[in-house]
């Protein structure tokens, strides 16, 4: 997917899969954006699954000069060859929120899988993501301001990888971020506190007591 121009659509609810950047070009000569390529656009990602893209730079997406907000979106297995195996953030800021970056893999350091690459005089600002299995979650010479809300375990993915299962660390530590409703449409949130990632799972059961009362 490309998104370029002075546009701010709104892309929610989409499975980005499969994407390979090679041979398309991007920011500095490299094939960049293997799920999405931004260029000088605002795009709102909500509620997507952005996951088994490749590039050289941002495997699953590359943000060039572009203010992106992503809300709710599962960032997963995406695979770049140079930077930023889940997202690499050139000239611009990005503002993320409720988001899972999971698996993610980049050759750049010795082979580790980032998550997030943000490169110099940038500023990627992050509330609410729950990060696993990136062995560097955030690189770059850029700032990245992790905010309040971050968390570090097992998302617990069904087999389509995305949908939480019981005992998910996702599960009840969201913050809100303006979407009341989760990739299928069911709402959010569901128990003491929304999900993070695109899917809202079942959530915290609270059981209160049965009194009984006798007539007078």
């Amino acid at each position: 997917m490309v998104v370029v121009g002075y546009i701010s659509p709104i892309i929610s609810g989409l499975r980005i899969t499969n994407g390979d950047a090679t041979g398309l070009g991007g920011v500095g000569g490299h094939d960049a954006g293997g799920g999405v390529y931004a260029m000088d656009s605002a795009p709102t990602m909500r509620d997507n699954r952005v996951f088994d893209n490749s590039a050289e730079d941002g495997g699953g997406l590359c943000l060039y000069d572009s203010a992106a907000t992503l809300r709710g979106n599962t960032i997963t297995s995406n695979t770049a060859s140079q930077d930023g195996g889940g997202l690499s953030l050139y000239d611009g800021g990005a503002t993320l929120n409720a988001n899972t970056v999971t698996s993610n893999t980049a050759n750049t350091g010795g082979g580790l899988s980032v998550g997030i690459t943000v490169a110099a005089g940038n500023t990627a600002t992050l509330v609410g993501t729950l990060w696993y299995s990136n062995t560097e979650d955030w690189g770059g010479a850029g700032a990245v301001v992790t905010g309040t809300h971050n968390y570090w375990g097992d998302p617990r993915f069904e087999a389509d990888g995305f949908h939480l299962m019981e005992g998910s660390a996702a599960i009840d530590v969201g913050v809100e971020a303006g979407v009341p409703n989760d990739v299928d449409g069911e709402r959010r949130p569901r128990g003491l506190a929304p999900d993070l990632g695109a899917d809202e799972g079942a959530g915290t059961n609270i059981y209160l007591p049965a009194v009984l009362r006798n007539s007078p």
